[in-house]
């Protein structure tokens, strides 16, 4: 009889320990509510970040954080997308147009190391950091920089278009470093680059008679490239940090931000797809107005600051 009992009591204890350890595996996976609310909780997890970035900086102090570095923005939220980890750490900005709802997706916590985006420049070219500041200041007391950031970030970025400036043919070319994929602040579209930044740098170079050439990178590798001389300025919502500054002289900041945490919902379910071909190493190079053309700059080890 004993062992009839012990027979039954395990049949019926069965689903809920299955139960129970599904929806512990749910929890780590989904970021269940309660379960993630700062940093220190997501010790045991894996987290997705942009390489270089102040997120990974952060983490890399974390032995037991396992850590998945990614070359632009897009590839994160993908990562999270597709379950390759329980979350991401990324600027709050990059959450703008990412349509969290409707990828199943939500903030856990945020207000994580709070910091300004600059444009950065050389150090050896102090007089167009000087001319780009005096620039922004312009925008910024006619009024006319606050229409383009409400241009940009007010909502969904469909149909809103770049402003159509004519560049002489013979203009010094002005090469900008950008992080392609950050809706609103840069991305690509049929007609070029688009967003907050290219609407900015182009028409500072239409102010003193340059013309922008773009030179598409992986975040870790752009100060790398400004230290080269490929290009004069970085355009990437880069955070004007004291390691950073070392390298790179900065403007006066066009944005404020922070980084957030972000899981899937408990029963949130991935939207995004699988993206074809290595976009870690996907670079695009053009001059506003014509055809982009595919090159090659990635990561290649380096960090950025």
């Amino acid at each position: 009889m004993d062992s009839i009992f012990r027979f039954f009591r395990r049949v019926l204890l069965l689903p809920l320990i299955l139960t129970g350890l599904i929806s512990c595996s749910n929890d780590r996976i989904s970021g269940g509510k309660g379960s993630i609310t700062c940093i220190e909780d997501l010790q045991g997890h894996s987290v997705g970040v942009i390489t270089g970035s102040t997120a990974d900086l952060l983490l890399s102090k974390y032995d037991d954080i396992e850590i998945l570095r990614y070359g632009t923005p897009t590839l994160v939220l993908q990562s999270l997308d597709l379950g390759k980890v329980d979350a991401i750490l990324i600027d709050s900005a990059t959450t703008i147009n990412a349509s969290l709802d409707e990828r199943g997706m939500r903030q856990a916590f945020g207000g994580v190391e709070p910091a300004q985006a600059c444009f950065g420049l050389n150090y050896a070219d102090q007089v167009l950091c000087d001319q780009l500041n005096a620039y922004l200041a312009a925008l910024k007391a006619d009024g006319s920089f606050d229409r383009i950031m409400a241009k940009w970030t007010s909502g969904t970025v469909h149909g809103v278009e770049m402003p159509v400036l004519e560049f002489p043919d013979d203009a010094e070319p002005l090469n900008v470093g950008i992080l392609g994929g950050d809706i609103p602040f840069a991305f690509v579209t049929d007609k070029g680059f688009a967003g907050m930044e290219p609407e900015l740098l182009e028409g500072f170079a239409h102010s003193i008679g340059r013309k922008v050439v773009y030179h598409e990178y992986e975040f870790a590798a752009l100060a790398a490239g400004l230290q080269s001389g490929r290009i004069s300025i970085i355009a990437a919502m880069m955070f004007n940090t004291p390691e950073r500054a070392k390298v790179v002289l900065f403007s006066d900041h066009y944005f404020e931000s922070a980084n957030v945490c972000i899981v899937k919902n408990d029963s949130g379910s991935g939207s995004g797809s699988c993206p074809s071909g290595p976009l870690s190493t996907r670079v695009v190079s053009f001059v506003p107005g014509a055809p982009p053309t595919v090159g090659l700059i990635s990561a290649g080890g380096l960090r950025a600051g």
